[in-house]
């Protein structure tokens, strides 16, 4: 599983999850973006030699829905596809 902080156009944030085909999204954001970059965005490493220091700016589709956990129930945002 992974959890990302993601931004829409106007800057707000959300939290996003992924549960299944985080090497996927992995291999897909290094290629796109310079080896190193899943890394560097999950606070793993350094920012990638000869990749973006930016944040990368991708499409996704997600899907909502409500996340119980210790009592507390939040909105979450569920990755479904990305390009």
């Amino acid at each position: 599983m992974g959890k990302f902080t993601v931004a829409d156009e106007s800057g707000e944030k959300r939290e996003l999850v992924l549960f299944r085909g985080i090497e996927d999204f992995a291999a897909f954001l290094d290629g796109r973006f310079g080896e190193g970059t899943f890394s560097y965005l999950t606070g793993q490493s350094k920012p990638p030699k000869g990749g973006t220091k930016d944040i990368p700016r991708i499409h996704i589709a997600y899907s909502v829905s409500l996340n119980e956990y210790r009592g507390e129930t939040s909105v979450e945002l569920v990755l479904e596809d990305y390009c």
